[in-house]
């Protein structure tokens, strides 16, 4: 019974896809174009529910081929109708090779460590989460000068989850999973992990520093739009004081802080103050110094407080569980522990399957650890290669251009973004619906780089 609730879930999204793809693709002369279809597709469906839904919810039909998730259910009709009507739109560019390399580099991993199935597995589903979020986004969201709109369909998503992180923050009870759950035997059900009292909100996601770093994402994306002015103007009382991007902004700030996970806290801190430095050029060492205290001194008071209010004294006890303020002197350690072992397979690493766990270290809590161990340091360096090669066009493109500009202020959050994102993996790992969104956006940044910033091209405006 289940299995058939399952198939029927996952049939009825693939048919909203196809709907919103046919009905919203109608312009105002009530003629079809195929290139709004897709895009509305993608901003109205496939965004929201990557944003929404847990990674697992999906259908295993037998061994050697995938599971069918949701997110996959939703983006069969969308890849359809773009390789069929916007492929021939696309530009070529250096990182196009860099991720595709990425993706077989990890799949190539898989094959050597774990055998064939278990990498056509993975290439299928480094396919579905890397290779085409990138692609769409690259040629869907900026070089249609939709960068605002996408931006705000982004934060606007993301606080459908505000509520149902708050209610899981205060009872421990996950709504998105138990949900699901119903449909998806492989969604996860249980109650959140607990820190000083309360339980560590993650809504959709699969860990709270996962949710963390989607939320950093929104808070910056929101303060861009902030600065455009893009929000519609309130009119209540004290609007002035409390206007619609500003109340999304600490509606987000809330969120981060259920969360209750240092990781992001310290990413969003460090992208927050590279922004401000960039909007502050004249007196940058003197406004980053202010920023840098204060800053310092609220994280200080919450290492305090998370100090004292840790019920274990030691970092390790002798049931096998790490305290809480041992979590960062486990994270600084993982490097020297595991360096050996990424040394003994340094190239291809040990795949999926066949990862060495040492105890008491069995948590990976580092993407550039994990990468190394198990795409081998082949697979790491294409990683920050790709980060390497966004960020520092990112800056470059913003410093040539007027600081008061919409495109430089893009490039500026783009890029303070990114590396508030790579500050914060240093505290987990990337699964699957966090690549999905990861690689979305850097698709984004791509499509922003390469883009033709007076209009959208001759031949989108055909296809229109």
């Amino acid at each position: 019974m289940t299995f058939a609730l399952s198939l029927l879930f996952l049939l009825m999204i693939f048919s909203l896809s196809f709907f919103v793809l046919i009905y919203g693709g109608k312009t105002v002369t009530n003629a079809y174009s195929p290139v709004l279809g897709i895009q509305k597709a993608f901003f109205n469906v496939y965004l929201p529910l990557v944003l929404l839904t847990p990674v697992t919810a999906g259908v295993k039909l037998t061994e050697g081929i995938p599971p069918i998730t949701i997110h996959l259910a939703v983006l069969i009709p969308i890849l359809l109708a773009f390789f069929t009507h916007i492929i021939q739109y696309w530009k070529f560019s250096f990182l196009d090779i860099l991720v595709i390399l990425y993706v077989f580099s990890g799949s190539t991993s898989v094959y050597l460590n774990d055998g064939y199935w278990p990498a056509q597995s993975h290439l299928f589903q480094s396919i579905i989460h890397i290779l085409f979020p990138y692609i769409l986004s690259k040629i869907l969201i900026d070089p249609m000068h939709q960068s605002v709109a996408f931006a705000k369909r982004f934060v606007l998503i993301m606080l459908i989850n505000g509520p149902i992180m708050l209610l899981e923050f205060l009872t421990g009870y996950n709504v998105d999973f138990h949900f699901f759950w119903k449909f998806f035997q492989d969604v996860p059900i249980g109650f959140s992990p607990t820190r000083f009292g309360f339980s560590r909100a993650n809504g959709p996601f699969n860990h709270t520093i996962l949710a963390g770093i989607v939320i950093i994402i929104a808070h910056r994306l929101n303060r861009w739009v902030e600065l455009l002015k893009s929000w519609k103007s309130p009119h209540y009382p004290f609007s002035s004081i409390l206007s619609e991007g500003r109340f999304i902004r600490y509606a987000l700030i809330i969120m981060l802080l259920m969360t209750l996970s240092r990781g992001p806290m310290v990413g969003a801190i460090f992208g927050s103050i590279l922004f401000a430095l960039c909007m502050h050029k004249k007196d940058s060492f003197g406004f980053a110094l202010k920023l840098l205290l204060g800053f310092a001194t609220l994280y200080g008071i919450y290492f305090v407080i998370s100090s004292i209010a840790s019920t274990n004294e030691k970092f390790y006890s002798e049931e096998g569980d790490w305290a809480d303020i041992g979590t960062f002197i486990y994270r600084s350690n993982l490097l020297a522990i595991y360096e050996p072992t990424i040394l003994e397979h340094p190239f291809f690493g040990w795949g999926i399957e066949h990862i060495p766990i040492i105890h008491p270290y069995d948590s990976t809590d580092n993407l550039y650890i994990y990468l190394a161990l198990i795409y081998g340091l082949v697979g790491l360096t294409l990683f920050l290669v790709i980060a390497l090669w966004v960020i520092t066009r990112l800056f470059w493109k913003a410093a040539k251009k007027n600081l008061a500009t919409p495109r430089s202020l893009l490039a500026y959050t783009l890029a303070c973004t990114y590396l508030a994102i790579l500050i914060t993996f240093g505290t987990v790992w990337m699964d699957s619906q966090l690549t999905i969104i990861i690689f979305i956006f850097i698709g984004w940044c791509e499509g922003f780089l390469l883009a033709n910033e007076e209009k959208p091209s001759s031949s989108f405006q055909k296809s229109r």
